[in-house]
């Protein structure tokens, strides 16, 4: 029986130590982020559109009049102002549906998206949700004479800003030559925390890159399915057209490691490249990319230690969502 109490207690205390200490091809954590692979996510209420509607008739007189309900709620760990969320309804004709400007179908969030956020105890908070309703103004009404039951796609687009925190660390010796690892090994991967949102930083891995640089390598992905874009123009934004080739699969990166001046950190693999050289557009491929630092620390004072720096991903997302509505003949 002690023998066995013994074993428990060593296994726990192995799990124990595993847990705190960094180690290769480590999966990234979520540290005090609430974490999550969303921005947004939308959702037709119940029967807005109906699943069944019917057309004008011969007489053109009874006419079975509807909206399309968009629930629109941040799950991601970033705040959306007013105006930073488009929502467009299209899918249909809608002159068909009693609409004759199409500007009643595109409207943007009037209230701010709040993120989720934990509190004191660790309970997550959920984030702001929004209901906007198609058309502007009035209600949709199919207007023509069917001769046999058709079905049409109402089809919800949203665009809107995100941005995505993420935190890791380096390690800082006097002597980056040096093989003593007590305080932390200059060379190997590092722990990653992303906050909730549909791109992440993946894995940082850091080598020696000189007797006073260390070099960082970022891996980064999209964590969902929704498109990526960015446009460099913030009064364009956000700006989510799969025919502009120059914004599509593009995230900006900014690496702020508050180490020597500004210009001591130099990141490659970027393009549009900032004047202080820590931030820059990366062009994702299959949803995935990579870019590296390297971090000057010629005049920095410090001591052997670890230090936590961040980074931050900025672009646009477009997320769908569609129901179909079937409009019966009126004989």
């Amino acid at each position: 029986m002690r023998s066995v109490i013994a074993t428990v207690i060593l296994l726990a205390v192995v799990t124990i130590i595993s847990a705190c200490s960094p180690g290769e091809g480590q999966t990234p954590s979520t540290f005090g982020f609430v974490g999550g692979n969303d921005g947004v996510t939308l959702k037709f209420l119940d029967n807005n559109p109906p699943a069944k509607a019917f057309d004008a008739g011969p007489t053109q007189e009874d006419q079975f009049k509807f909206n399309a309900i968009v629930s629109v709620e941040n799950v991601g760990e970033y705040t959306i102002n007013p105006g930073g969320l488009k929502l467009s309804l299209k899918g249909f004709f809608p002159e068909d549906f009693g609409v004759a400007a199409t500007e009643e179908l595109t409207q943007s969030n009037t209230q701010t998206l709040t993120a989720v956020s934990k509190n004191n105890q660790g309970d997550v908070r959920r984030g702001t949700l929004e209901q906007i309703t198609f058309p502007k103004t009035g209600e949709f009404a199919y207007r023509q004479d069917l001769s046999v039951d058709q079905t049409y796609t109402f089809t919800a687009e949203a665009c809107y800003k995100y941005e995505t925190k993420t935190v890791s660390q380096i390690c800082l010796k006097e002597d980056l030559r040096s093989s003593d690892t007590e305080i932390c090994n200059p060379i190997g991967n590092r722990q990653v925390s992303n906050s909730g949102a549909p791109v992440h930083i993946t894995a940082v891995r850091q080598d020696v890159a000189g007797t006073n640089s260390v070099v960082l390598d970022f891996e980064v992905k999209k964590a969902g399915t929704a498109d990526i874009f960015y446009t460099r123009d913030p009064t364009q934004r956000p700006k989510c057209q799969k025919s502009d080739q120059l914004s599509e699969n593009r995230v900006k990166v900014t690496v702020t490691t508050n180490l020597g001046n500004p210009d001591s950190i130099n990141c490659l693999g970027l393009t549009n490249v900032g004047a202080d050289k820590g931030s820059g557009e990366l062009i994702l491929n299959n949803g995935a990319a990579t870019f590296s630092c390297i971090q000057n620390l010629e005049g920095v004072s410090f001591v052997d230690s670890i230090k936590t720096f961040t980074a931050a991903l900025e672009y646009d997302v477009r997320e769908t969502i569609e129901t179909n509505v079937l409009v019966e003949d009126i004989q």
